[in-house]
């Protein structure tokens, strides 16, 4: 009799399983597979380069960082910023780091980005800062420094980050894209390739 009852026990738990459980695993499957379409098909893919380009030209250098829209579409509202962040200014706190703007080539919206087409953004060297804040020995190596070199040398510890955000122009998914930590040696006087992020070989 006894194991009439569990016998029924087990059918009934079997049951409760293909009613509750089975849907809500095809519910999450469902989500996840929706979920990785929308993430490939649906949202801008954006590639930032790993290295700065230097160049030097009749005694002018640009430092660039070029951006290309891998997607399946056009990417729209591009908004680019240029960080730079420096660790041990603060003598009571020097593993903090201390955050400031880079100025670049252009700012607020950059409005179209086309498939497979890139942009090169300008990098300049000078950050934006509050003078009223800041030690009179790092506001003198703010204002002496002549080249991304000299900022990314504030201290032995300092980085610079390139942010993005695109918005596909078909769906209007956005999304954030971040660089590598870019430190002086990642910059270099190469070329980057016509077709890819990636610098000519040497």
């Amino acid at each position: 009799m006894q194991i009439i009852y569990i016998i029924r026990g087990v059918i009934i738990v079997i049951l409760l399983l293909e009613q509750q459980v089975i849907p809500a695993l095809v519910g999450i499957l469902f989500t996840f597979i929706s979920w990785l379409f929308v993430k490939i098909f649906f949202s801008p893919r954006i590639a930032i380069s790993k290295n700065i380009s230097k160049k030097t030209v009749d005694d002018r250098t640009a430092y660039r960082v070029k951006i290309k829209n891998y997607g399946f579409r056009k990417c729209s509202d591009l908004i680019v910023y240029a960080k730079l962040e420096v660790r041990g200014l603060n003598e009571k706190s020097k593993g903090n780091f201390d955050s400031f703007f880079v100025n670049r080539s252009f700012d607020g919206i950059y409005p179209v980005l086309y498939k497979g087409r890139s942009i090169l953004l300008h990098i300049y060297n000078t950050i934006q800062y509050d003078r009223n804040y800041y030690s009179p020995n790092f506001i003198s190596k703010i204002e002496n420094a002549s080249s991304v070199e000299d900022l990314l040398n504030l201290t032995d510890n300092t980085k610079l980050i390139i942010y993005v955000i695109a918005t596909d122009n078909f769906s209007g998914s956005r999304k954030l894209f971040t660089s590598v930590e870019y430190t002086v040696e990642n910059i270099d006087e190469r070329s980057f390739c016509k077709d890819s992020v990636e610098l000519y070989k040497k």
